[in-house]
């Protein structure tokens, strides 16, 4: 079990490694990044960990005789899991899920253009999951397994892959938990 908040789900269905669940609205902060996989989670994981750290700014409400704004600088949003990546050869979205503590409203606004936050509705998502050092080869032979199972249940995908990533570098690859997940009907 991660350290980390995690999304909020239902578990319909579980077959070895492979479940069906129902996901719970969530907030998410994602920026769009080129290049291959691995650089790409890379640049993106910078761009998205200096705004957690604090590169945002929160608007804090005062009640006097006329609302006032007060801007801070710096509010530190705690870490989740997964980091979930999604996208083609070059072009990567990767996204950092927000704390449940946060609605739409209340999130500090990032200091970095490149950050979209954006409010991913309920969904029926389906998962493969695989521990090891998550490579091109080890999500795309895991995304083939997990498409094989769908299309023998004759369930539906209706979106591309994510690439769920669930612990840091430093986690022993035997320990690291990793997904691959589509969105179903």
């Amino acid at each position: 079990m991660s350290k980390y908040e995690e999304p909020k789900y239902t578990l319909i269905q579980s077959k070895d490694n492979i479940e069906i669940r129902q996901y719970e609205p969530i907030l998410v902060a994602e920026t769009v990044v080129k290049g291959n996989q691995s650089e790409a989670a890379n640049n993106a994981f910078s761009i998205l960990a200096n705004y957690i750290f604090g590169a945002n700014t929160t608007t804090t409400n005062i009640a006097m005789t006329a609302p006032v704004t007060q801007f801070q600088q710096g509010e530190k949003i705690a870490m989740t899991a997964p980091v979930m990546q999604t996208g083609d050869p070059t072009h990567w979205v990767v996204q950092f899920m927000m704390p449940a503590q946060y609605a739409l409203e209340t999130l500090p606004k990032p200091q970095d253009s490149r950050i979209t936050i954006r409010k991913i509705p309920s969904r029926k998502v389906a998962t493969i999951r695989f521990s090891g050092v998550a490579t091109e080869r080890t999500t795309g032979e895991n995304e083939a397994k997990l498409r094989s199972y769908l299309n023998q249940q004759g369930i539906t995908i209706t979106a591309k892959a994510v690439y769920a990533y669930y612990d840091g570098p430093s986690t022993l690859p035997m320990f690291r938990r990793n997904e691959v997940m589509f969105n179903v009907t």
